[in-house]
């Protein structure tokens, strides 16, 4: 065809934080949500004319999802949070996320061991046994830690 071209999504949706540039048509930006997105994209030269085609992303994302085994607490901003038996916390990439035995989440008492940490990165987006679903859970009895596979 006859440059330049003006291209946009016909049909179909992209994945959250992509977008489609109109002039040049690359796909670009940092998607936030996984899945396989199908979308039609169509471009428009100069004369008019137009040219389709179908076309399919697949996004695998995995946050990192940290299951707690038995009541810890973590930091929420400046505030300390539980996160009771059996629910779970996700973190996004190149989050490390400090979790604490006791209420207020304090880090000293009598014993030791009372804190665990818990990071993700997407330079590593494993669990505990190197499996690539990314999800734990931190096991504490009484000052014993423990991170298993979930």
């Amino acid at each position: 065809g006859t440059p330049p071209y003006a291209w946009s999504l016909a049909s179909g949706s992209l994945p959250a934080g992509l977008s489609l540039n109109s002039a040049t048509g690359v796909i670009s930006g940092t998607p936030t949500t996984g899945g396989i997105f199908n979308f039609t994209v169509t471009a428009t030269n100069s004369c008019g004319n137009t040219g389709t085609q179908t076309l399919s992303i697949r996004i695998q994302f995995n946050p990192y999802r940290v299951y707690a085994g038995n009541n810890i607490y973590y930091m929420s901003g400046s505030t300390c949070t539980l996160l009771s038996t059996g629910n779970y916390l996700s973190l996004s990439y190149s989050n490390s996320l400090m979790f604490y035995r006791y209420n207020n989440c304090r880090t000293s008492g009598t014993g030791s061991a009372y804190t665990y940490t818990v990071t993700y990165s997407a330079a590593d987006s494993t669990d505990a046994a190197g499996n690539v679903n990314g999800q734990v859970t931190v096991n504490r009895s009484n000052n014993t830690w423990s991170l298993v596979d979930r």
